[in-house]
């Protein structure tokens, strides 16, 4: 949706674990960090809304679907406002939400969701 002009924020990411476990995190991520608003498990996808109104706009809703790409996957990430909101501020703070969601995913993968190993 763009209003006024503004369009959407997208950003990716690679992650070195399969489809499965990259997704598996996200959710986890998701449902203890963020507010989980929708997740469809064959499409591997997960949106969020991530604050409440403010000054600086309505809050940020982020989709998210895990992609493979080679024996890793891709985070492909977009942001946008919700409500009517726009401009410098709105964009500073989706980047932020884009930055917050890859960090706790990696911190995540970090801590124990590894590839299990090859049996």
């Amino acid at each position: 949706m763009a209003l006024f002009g503004y369009k959407p924020q997208c950003d990716d990411r690679y992650v070195p674990v399969s489809p499965a476990v990259a997704y598996a995190t996200l959710r986890s991520v998701a449902e203890k960090q963020f507010k989980l608003k929708a997740s469809d498990d064959f499409m591997l996808t997960v949106e969020l809304l991530t604050t409440a109104a403010s000054l600086s706009g309505f809050g940020e809703r982020i989709r998210i679907q895990v992609v493979p790409s080679g024996v890793g996957s891709v985070l492909q990430l977009t942001v946008e406002p919700r409500g009517m909101s726009g401009g410098l501020l709105q964009s500073t703070a989706n980047r932020q939400a884009a930055k917050s969601v890859f960090r706790a995913v990696s911190e995540e993968l970090q801590d124990g969701h590894r590839e299990p190993p090859p049996a």
